[in-house]
């Protein structure tokens, strides 16, 4: 989820509002972190990942 504004960022609140599990992308594998840090500094992300990790994330938990 990297990109700049915030737009994504209340796309990813709503997700979480809804129940569902959210991930936010570390500021370290970002090329811009604007949107990440303000899905994170909102309390949205459930998890913060490295965007290497996001995959793994995934499909542990489409198969829980």
């Amino acid at each position: 989820m990297t990109g700049m504004g915030d737009d994504g960022a209340e796309g990813l609140g709503a997700v979480k509002k809804a129940g569902g599990m959210t991930i936010a992308q570390s500021e370290d594998s970002c090329v811009v972190f604007g949107m990440p840090k303000a899905a994170i500094e909102r309390g949205y992300a459930s998890v913060l990942w490295r965007w290497t990790s996001v995959g793994d994330a995934t499909s542990s938990v489409q198969s829980a």
